[in-house]
C-alpha cells in the first residue's frame, strides 16, 4: 500500500491513525481529509474513515467513481 487517505483526520482516532499509518514501514503517503474539504482520493489505495454519519454518505457518494477500498469506522455520535 502506497497512498492511504484518511477521513475525519483532524478528530481522536482520525489523528490516531495518522501516528499509526506514520509508524509503517515503509512510510506511505498518507492524505488527510476533514468535513469541508475537497475529497482528492487520486491514486489512494484505501481510503479509512473515523468520521461522522452523514460525512460518510458524501465519502461513499465521492468514492463512488474510485478505484480505492473503504474501511470505516464511523460510530454514530454527533
Amino acid at each position: 500500500m502506497r497512498k492511504i487517505g484518511v477521513n475525519g483526520a483532524s478528530g481522536r482516532m482520525g489523528r490516531r491513525v495518522i501516528r499509526i499509518l506514520e509508524t509503517l514501514s515503509p512510510k506511505p503517503t498518507i492524505v488527510s481529509f476533514d468535513k469541508g474539504d475537497d475529497h482528492d482520493f487520486k491514486g489512494c489505495d484505501v481510503v479509512i474513515d473515523f468520521s461522522l454519519p452523514e460525512a460518510t454518505e458524501t465519502l461513499i457518494a465521492a468514492l463512488e467513481h474510485s478505484s480505492a477500498a473503504l474501511v470505516t469506522g464511523v460510530t454514530g455520535r454527533h
